[in-house]
Order: structure tokens, then C-alpha cells, then sequence
């Protein structure tokens, strides 16, 4: 005889139940494993009635695990970390589906997300397991991108305090700004538009502070990924303006701290340009580029700068080559710089016709301070001739 539909509901509600409340973790392991089984082979119909059960579980165990949590006073058994994962796990899932879900279930899945992937107490295998979590989410629905991108944003406004959740962070907000631009800026009923674009904009200056005083091995990292980020999303102007503003403001009477992480990006951004544009245009570019240095005060770094933009932009490769030679001189090495300048601004000058030529050496010797505009011979030492 068949089984009826009512009483197949009531036994699976009945082992769900058994195997949840079990004192052994290893049932409980099994059981969530068993409820994942389920939820991808029955229709949510027919899990209508222990959905609420295991929702309820879920949190429940989830905010008696939290970090930071006083167990003392509790009857808590702090299982192995495969019990804990089945519980994330379950959870990210039915945030995933929504038919298996309440929004009363997101919203509290949301905060304990929020409240771990904030805390500093988070285990390294945590961090990742939530970071995975989470770009899943942003990546298969759209609702959650803004929030989780404002998460992220803030753990890397708190670098410096909190510099073990970087690379996580930094991994949520690659994934929204990537699935951000292919639907962020498409307006949905009852959605807060979001303009990927912007929200990278406005994390410069944060960004180019970890690249420029954050560890070596974050600064590696940001390296690998920063330059496409800005490449995908931002246009030619916002580019260049932003990474010189990055370098020539924010320390402008001094060398950057890690000047070859810059200029990196800015090599990398020629090279590109150089691909898609025609040679006159990489040389507006460049002379453009050249103009912003007039805020650099300092003769020195004034010529150590121009070496290596020139050497960026480029188009002959024996010349672009010399790159990481220039950038990547010892601090006792700085007499190169004289000679570098000569040898870029020459090249330069092979690329510009008689008129800006003229016009070059006395645009170099130029530079403001304060609003006010100065001339300095010695920040032209040793120009070339043609």
C-alpha cells in the first residue's frame, strides 16, 4: 500500500526532527546533509511543513555559534567544524532558493552573515567558508549585491585595524562590481539602483592607501586584480586622472611609498591603450598625463616620475622593456634617475613634431605649489637635444 502524501510529510518531518535534536553531532551532520538532498529533489510543496522547523534550527545554532558568543553558562557542544559548515551551508542555500526560504530567515541569516564576516574572531576557514557564501549569493541574485558590497567596502575602510579580512573582502567586491556591471544598473521594482562604477570610484582613495601603505603581501594581491577592475569599469579619463591623482597628491612633496606599485598600474594601462587606440591618441595621452606632474615640487621625484610615465607610454617595445629597471632602482641608485630622464624625454621628443617640442622643456621646468606657479631649471637637468 502506498504511502499518502500527508503521512510521507509527517515521517520526513519526524526524521528531520529526530536527527536535528540528536545529542551526537555525527546524526546531525548527516541529517543537514539528508536536508540538502532533499532540497534540491523535492519540490518546496511538499517541504512546506518542516521548512519552518529547519529554519528555526538553523538560526538558532547558528547564533549560539557566533563569534564571541558566551557558551559558559550553555548546553553547547562545540561540534567539529564539519557541523558548522553544514549549518552555513544549509543556510546559504535556502538563501539562495527562495522558495525554500522566509524573508524572515534572510534577514536573520543576513545579520549573523554580517556579524561573523565582521568580527575579529571569525576563524580563517570561516572567513572563506562565508566569502564563498557570499559570492554565490551576489553572483545568483541581484538584491544582494549592494549590501554585501557595502560590507566588504567597510572591512576595507577598516584596513589597517583589521587587515586579516582583506582578501576577502576584496574577493566580495570583485564579485560586485563584475556582476554589478553586466545587471547592477538595471532598475528593478522595489531595488536601490546601484552603479558599479561609482561605488569603485568612491573606494579609491582607499584603495590607493592599502597600495601604498598596506602589506606587501595584500599590496601583491591588489596588484593582480586592481588594474583590470579599473580597466573594465572605468574609462580612459577616470583612469590615468584618479591613479595620478592617487600619486602626485596624496604625497606631493615626497616620493610615493611604493611608487613601482603605481606606475604598474599605469604600464599596464598604456599597454592596453596601446592596443586599442592609434598612436596619435596614446600620445595625447601622454602628453596630458605629462601636464599633472607639474604638481610634483620636488626635482628629483619630478624626474623619476617622468621617466617612468615615459617609459609606460612607449610604443617601442625596446624602450617600454626598460620599465621595470627604471621603477624598480635601489634607493641608492637615485643618480640613474638623470640619465633615465634623459633617455625618455628623448625618446619623446622623437614622437612630437617641431612646435611641441619647443614647447616641452619649458612646460617641465614649471611647477605649482600652494596655487602659485614656479619656474626650476633643475627639474630639467640634463634635458636632451634632437
Amino acid at each position: 500500500m502506498c504511502m499518502s502524501k500527508a503521512d510521507a510529510q509527517k515521517t520526513v518531518f519526524s526524521w528531520v526532527e529526530c536527527g536535528l535534536t540528536s545529542s551526537l553531532s555525527e546524526i546531525r551532520v548527516r541529517t543537514l546533509q539528508g536536508i540538502l538532498f532533499l532540497l534540491q529533489a523535492v519540490s518546496h510543496d511538499d517541504l512546506k511543513s518542516v521548512l519552518p522547523f529547519i529554519h528555526s534550527f538553523i538560526t538558532s545554532e547558528l547564533q549560539l555559534r557566533r563569534p564571541g558568543a558566551d557558551t559558559a553558562n550553555m548546553n553547547v557542544e562545540l561540534e567539529s567544524t564539519e557541523y558548522e559548515t553544514m549549518l552555513w551551508t544549509v543556510g546559504f542555500f535556502f538563501c539562495d532558493n527562495p522558495l525554500f526560504s522566509t524573508e524572515n530567515f534572510k534577514a536573520t541569516f543576513f545579520d549573523l552573515v554580517c556579524e561573523s564576516f565582521t568580527s575579529l574572531l571569525t576563524p580563517v576557514w570561516l572567513m572563506n567558508l562565508l566569502t564563498s557564501g557570499i559570492e554565490r549569493l551576489v553572483v545568483s541574485s541581484r538584491i544582494y549585491i549592494l549590501s554585501f558590497n557595502r560590507i566588504a567596502i567597510q572591512m576595507l575602510g577598516n584596513y589597517f585595524s583589521m587587515s586579516s579580512k582583506f582578501v576577502f573582502s576584496l574577493r566580495i567586491v570583485i564579485a560586485c562590481l563584475y556582476h554589478g556591471m553586466e545587471e547592477g544598473t538595471v532598475l528593478r521594482a522595489g531595488l536601490e539602483p546601484y552603479d558599479p562604477r561609482l561605488h569603485l570610484m568612491e573606494q579609491h582613495p582607499t584603495i590607493f592607501k592599502i597600495l601604498a601603505e598596506g602589506a606587501e603581501e595584500d599590496v601583491n594581491r591588489l596588484l593582480r586584480v586592481l588594474p583590470y577592475m579599473l580597466i573594465d569599469s572605468l574609462n580612459q579619463s577616470e583612469i590615468i586622472n584618479s591613479i595620478l591623482k592617487e600619486l602626485i597628491h596624496r604625497y606631493p612633496h615626497r616620493s610615493h611609498p611604493r611608487p613601482i606599485a603605481i606606475f604598474s598600474i599605469i604600464h599596464h594601462w598604456f599597454s592596453v591603450l596601446h592596443s586599442r587606440e592609434t598612436e596619435s591618441v596614446v600620445l595625447d595621452w601622454t602628453l596630458n598625463g605629462l601636464d599633472s606632474f607639474k604638481y610634483v615640487t620636488d626635482a628629483a621625484v619630478f624626474r623619476f616620475y617622468v621617466s617612468a610615465f615615459l617609459c609606460s607610454s612607449a610604443p617601442n617595445p625596446s624602450i617600454a622593456n626598460l620599465f621595470y629597471v627604471i621603477v624598480g632602482r635601489r634607493p641608492e641608485a637615485t643618480w640613474l634617475d638623470n640619465y633615465w630622464f634623459t633617455f625618455t624625454v628623448r625618446s619623446l621628443l622623437l614622437r612630437l613634431d617641431d612646435e611641441a617640442r619647443s614647447k616641452l622643456r619649458t612646460s617641465m621646468e614649471k611647477y605649482i605649489k600652494n596655487g602659485v606657479e614656479y619656474s626650476d631649471a633643475e627639474r630639467v637637468r640634463n634635458y636632451p637635444t634632437i
